[in-house]
């Protein structure tokens, strides 16, 4: 198994995966960071491929997912998030879809 490697340019999807969750879940920065750090660190052991995936996420899916909640995006939610991705050097993407799950 090869390990994923890491690159600087994928710090801008982790960081706005941790001011989604500082944002829209409440989270304190440091929660949120140490949130990003140990999900990230779950991650080392996947295939290269398997890795790569995760980037195909939108942030806003995985910090939901990390909270273990869904906010789901209103208008001025968008565009909030779309700042987030602005700012972080991410282009803003289309609205997410927020993905449902059954509880």
């Amino acid at each position: 198994m090869v390990k994923p490697m890491e690159s600087s340019r994928e710090e801008p999807f982790w960081e706005a995966v941790r001011r989604c969750l500082e944002v829209f879940h409440g989270l304190s920065h440091d929660l949120a960071e140490s949130s990003v750090k140990t999900y990230r660190k779950s991650l080392k052991s996947l295939p290269r491929r398997q890795y790569s995936l995760i980037f195909h996420n939108e942030p806003y899916n995985l910090a939901n997912d990390l909270a273990g909640e869904t906010v789901h995006l209103n208008e001025k939610y968008r565009e909030v998030y779309s700042n987030i991705l602005t700012e972080v050097g991410g282009a803003p993407s289309e609205a997410p879809r927020t993905r449902h799950r059954g509880r």
